[in-house]
């Protein structure tokens, strides 16, 4: 079970890793026409051809070669002296503001008969005394 989840924390590493490396991408362009290869160096298969001007995602560069990310085509190393890198504008979009839509309803319990109004209490009306057992509208005197 432990190795699992070790397993597990692995791979979520290793994709937050490489997610990363692509967020950290920056934009670039070719400053001429230029082969872009299957690895870092001209040993390496030419994969398609970048036209000056054409923008590109730069990943990361290593001995003067960059590793780029391409709109519709392959990914594939360029030498670093055909690319220029571009700084990112920030682009910050308007914020969405949305009215929340709130409905409240009193709970429903299919065992209990729907809600009724409680009909008001006429007020009190005060009781006579009560003396010797029988109710009494004068003062009553204690028996002797």
């Amino acid at each position: 079970m432990l190795s699992r989840q070790l397993i597990a924390g692995g791979l979520a590493a290793i994709a937050l890793a490489v997610s990363a490396g692509v967020a950290l991408a920056s934009p670039g362009q070719a400053i001429s026409n230029v082969n872009v290869r299957s690895g870092p160096g001209t040993s390496y298969k030419i994969i398609t051809q970048l036209k000056a001007g054409d923008l590109v995602d730069i990943a990361h560069c290593q001995s003067g070669w960059c590793y780029v990310g391409l709109a519709g085509a392959t990914d594939g190393w360029v030498s670093q002296s055909y690319l220029e890198h571009l700084s990112a504008p920030v682009i910050v979009p308007p914020p969405i503001v949305v009215r929340p839509h709130i409905v409240v309803r009193p709970p429903y319990h299919p065992h209990r008969p729907p809600h009724r109004p409680v009909k008001p209490r006429p007020p009190h009306k005060p009781r006579p005394p009560i003396c010797n057992g029988k109710p009494q509208i004068q003062i009553c005197l204690p028996k002797k």
